[in-house]
């Protein structure tokens, strides 16, 4: 109904427009929303589908990722205008896009361009210290090797925090063979496993660490494998 209003706006023949969809729900969004979208300044278009990869926008965000400085302007504007932004605090610093609406916005992208997009934001929020959110954001990218690099950074911090799904889901979401052959991602997911009483499981990994960990390797390494092993060994028959 609030795509329809903003639709509307400004159209004498309202009962002919309204004639001029049928279909599913999911049609009718859709129809609607590239109405509403088409109505939009060019830049207001362009920061629309930008920052539609980001679950949650923040003016800094915003500007990082799509290079323009008047982001918190446009942000503003967006709020003004009811155009799906809903604020996240009572300071107007932190916004998200209603779900459809965002999802919408999500198909005017190119490929290339989602990822690229994806890959700015993973960077700007490690440099601000999210790294959860970089790790999704490197995932959603497609690129196999920031998202090793950053689930490697954040998994000693995430199982501390005992965010063992999530380390769980980020491993999953990572071609077994890569975790594998990685000593740092091996040791991670020994870790969830282990944690979540899947021993035999984890001591699959548990070989790949012992595989992977160089003759030369700090006190502190050998002495983590050592404690997994100790956890993850069977019992003697």
């Amino acid at each position: 109904l609030q795509l329809a209003a903003l639709s509307l706006r400004g159209r004498k023949d309202v009962a002919g427009f309204i004639d001029a969809f049928s279909g599913s729900n999911r049609h009718v969004i859709d129809y609607l929303a590239a109405e509403v979208l088409a109505q939009q300044p060019d830049e207001l278009r362009d920061f629309l589908c930008q920052t539609s990869i980001l679950d949650q926008l923040t003016a800094p965000l915003c500007q990082f990722v799509t290079g323009k400085e008047n982001s918190l302007t446009l942000l503003r504007q967006l709020e003004q205008a009811n155009l799906f932004l809903a604020p996240l605090d009572q300071r107007g610093e932190w916004y998200r896009y209603h779900r459809l609406f965002a999802d919408f916005l999500r198909t005017e992208l190119q490929p290339h361009q989602r990822t690229a997009l994806h890959l700015k934001a993973a960077r700007w929020h490690e440099e601000n210290h999210l790294l959860p959110q970089a790790v999704e954001h490197a995932l959603a990218s497609g690129d196999v090797g920031e998202s090793v690099r950053l689930i490697a950074a954040a998994g000693d911090w995430a199982l501390a925090k005992c965010m063992i799904v999530t380390v769980l889901g980020w491993l999953d979401a990572l071609p077994d063979e890569i975790v594998r052959a990685n000593g740092e991602l091996a040791s991670h997911k020994a870790w969830a496993l282990f944690v979540t009483g899947r021993v035999k499981e984890a001591g699959a990994y548990v070989r790949s660490v012992e595989a992977s960990l160089p003759a030369d390797a700090a006190p502190l390494d050998r002495g983590r494998l050592l404690s997994l092993k100790c956890n993850t060994a069977e019992p003697p028959e």
